[in-house]
């Protein structure tokens, strides 16, 4: 990328739109692209950014990048120096410690610090804004500049920043030309509280975090309403932490209709919230098997005549271009054969008399193949039937129809709420009626987290619950859950607030 020596933001888009055509292919960086820790620090000097910008360069710890650093540690401690030497080897460092702190403070004062986390293949994988009293718009729109031409970039995590909808409004404009999957917005509040539009189409994002944000059960049903059946969000997320906010059971329930539908979501962590019996209830209801109303099954049956009518129309469009096209070869065979009258041995196959118009209507399909054939490529084009109350998913009881329930969420985190004996003993339910109707790729809850409420010390419920997640947890070849493990103090729940992230 040139350098740009005009201070309109319009030209620069321009001149960078004609690029990311050539570079969204490619699977390296472009070559002709600055750094982007050159690139960074030198636009927001020239857009004139309310506060100088500071960017680090750091690589992710690797087992490989680890264990090499390892032995050369173990390298360098195994080399001895005198005491003298060594004494004023360690004053030397202490003071040029405190020189570079001190210098560092100076310098990152009023700065903003921007950690680019690189693979160990150098190529940029996470952009990590930590601490800012306050994002400029400039350096959100800079930063959205540069996204396009880094194909590896995957993750940007702003956290314990103070944020604003301007934030959110460029955030949300550069994920959908990138290949960001995952947004870490942990301890960055807003003021305006949209957090929902970072699930708007046509945005894919797999993993999102919003722990710690003040999210409150409005802003709860704005995001549950997103992951609910054909919502922008409802194929594509796979993970949501909801976990220190201002949830309540109104919050939990809305989450809980969207899991009614949902067969993507994997992850869910709802911990240090304001949950009780009946949202937790509310959420475990539609993990076992829960009745369809009337208007539920009419629209299940109106999306399987959709499915149909459209899958019948493409076969017949593919027939029916079959049909025109070999009628075409026919009607050319049959002139060139009447102008220039060939005979029929200097036409025929090696070996067998056919001519080439034989030729022709023995090679075309039959009415079968063909069908069979147009049927695969429908198939193809169209998918498999997906759907929450498909024939696979439904079943009738006592005349009624019943969906067996969500066995896709593996992992729901309820810590540090308000359960008590009466949650417990319908997890218990959950669990057995899920272990009777898994099947391949739907393993059920395998982990769910409990600690910090009010629940016995110990239960017979409690123990087999334990054993069934053991159990399932064992098929993947993880650590089962100890007894130790099974209830933590409410006093815990101190900690946990307290915690921040580094």
């Amino acid at each position: 990328m040139k350098t740009v020596k005009t201070q309109s933001m319009r030209s620069v888009r321009s001149a960078k739109s004609l690029k990311s055509i050539k570079s969204a292919h490619d699977d390296s960086v472009d070559p002709k692209v600055m750094e982007f820790k050159d690139y960074i620090e030198m636009a927001t000097k020239q857009f004139l950014c309310p506060c100088p910008v500071v960017v680090r360069k750091s690589f992710q710890n690797d087992y490989f990048y680890k264990s090499s650093k390892g032995n050369d540690s173990k390298r360098k401690n195994n080399a001895t120096l005198p005491k003298e030497d060594a004494q004023n080897l360690d004053m030397n460092a202490l003071s040029c410690c405190t020189d570079a702190t001190s210098q560092a403070s100076i310098e990152y004062k009023d700065t903003i610090v921007i950690e680019s986390i690189y693979d160990n293949m150098n190529n940029l994988v996470e952009i990590v804004i930590n601490k800012v009293s306050n994002v400029p718009r400039i350096l959100m729109q800079l930063i959205g500049l540069m996204v396009p031409y880094f194909r590896k970039l995957n993750r940007i995590n702003i956290r314990n920043c103070k944020t604003n909808v301007y934030t959110i409004h460029e955030l949300r404009k550069m994920i959908p030309f990138s290949t960001i999957t995952d947004v870490c917005l942990n301890g960055s509040t807003l003021s305006e509280i949209n957090y929902a539009t970072l699930l708007d189409s046509p945005i894919r994002l797999n993993h999102l975090s919003l722990s710690k944000c003040l999210i409150s059960d409005d802003v709860c049903v704005q995001i549950a309403s997103k992951l609910q059946l054909f919502g922008p969000a409802e194929a594509n997320l796979l993970t949501l932490d909801l976990s220190i906010n201002e949830i309540t059971d109104v919050g939990a329930t809305s989450l809980a209709e969207a899991l009614k539908t949902n067969r993507n979501l994997r992850y869910l962590n709802l911990a240090g919230n304001r949950i009780t019996d009946d949202g937790a209830c509310s959420l475990f209801n539609y993990l076992i098997d829960f009745p369809l109303s009337c208007d539920e099954i009419v629209e299940k049956r109106r999306r399987r005549i959709g499915y149909l009518r459209a899958k019948r129309d493409l076969i017949m469009k593919y027939i029916g271009e079959c049909d025109s096209k070999s009628f075409d070869e026919y009607s050319q065979i049959s002139k060139k054969s009447t102008v220039k009258k060939r005979k029929t041995s200097a036409t025929s196959v090696k070996g067998k008399g056919y001519s080439r118009k034989e030729k022709l209507k023995r090679s075309s399909l039959t009415d079968d193949d063909l069908n069979c054939k147009a049927e695969m490529l429908a198939n193809e084009m169209l998918g498999p039937y997906m759907d929450p109350f498909g024939p696979g998913s439904t079943k009738i009881k006592d005349g009624e129809f019943f969906c067996i329930g969500n066995l896709v969420l593996c992992y729901l985190n309820l810590a540090y709420n308000n359960l008590t004996y009466t949650s417990i003993t319908k997890l218990h339910q959950v669990l057995i009626q899920q272990a009777q109707h898994k099947k391949h790729g739907q393993p059920g809850l395998i982990k769910i987290v409990l600690d910090g409420n009010e629940l016995p010390i110990a239960c017979t419920e409690l123990t087999q619950i334990y054993e069934i997640l053991n159990k399932n947890i064992s098929c993947f070849g993880s650590h089962t859950y100890s007894e130790g493990m099974r209830r933590k103090s409410r006093t815990a729940r101190v900690s946990l607030y307290e915690h921040d992230e580094k």
